[in-house]
């Protein structure tokens, strides 16, 4: 599944749970359980864990269980991904879902402020700026690890640029 182009398309997949799920795992953004085997050696298959929270709403959060009967282990779709934000101290602490940080990311794509991402979706600005800021460590570490663009017989064309010296 392609990257949307336009909020009609993204917000269709944002609100739909089978789109969601397929375009986080076709994005590589979530682990795929036909990829993983059980420390216990047996398969993996998608499923769900619900969990009550304090208030007495129950959340259903997906996750990869193990095929062995005996075994039954589960795995969080979320590990060593790029939805398991750590803190400063290295702690997984996201307390967002999947569907909150997308819309957070692609609101940030827009150029939308962090006040006003806070107010769309819901969350503290300070949660903003720590998403925000993992955002721009995740692009910078892209550039970095990108080829060098100027080498031996490589010419590169700089359009629209304006170069002044002292006046």
């Amino acid at each position: 599944m392609a990257i949307p182009t336009d909020n009609r398309e993204f917000y269709k997949i944002l609100n739909d749970d089978d789109l969601l799920s397929q375009f986080v795992r076709d994005q590589n953004l979530a682990q795929k359980s036909d990829e993983h085997t059980c420390h216990c050696g047996s398969p993996m298959a998608d499923g769900t864990r619900k969990k009550t929270l304090k208030d007495g709403t129950v959340k259903i959060y997906p996750t990869m269980r193990c095929t062995n009967r005996q075994c039954r282990n589960q795995l969080s779709v979320r590990k060593n991904t790029f939805f398991a934000f750590t803190d400063a101290l290295g702690r997984p602490n996201s307390k967002l879902d999947i569907r909150t940080i997308l819309e957070l990311i692609w609101l940030w794509c827009l150029g939308t402020s962090s006040s006003t991402i806070a107010t769309l979706v819901h969350v503290t600005e300070t949660t903003v700026v720590d998403w925000t800021n993992f955002l721009r460590e995740v692009c910078q570490e892209k550039l970095n690890d990108a080829p060098q663009m100027v080498g031996i017989g490589e010419v590169v064309q700089i359009d629209e640029s304006l170069f002044r010296g002292k006046r």
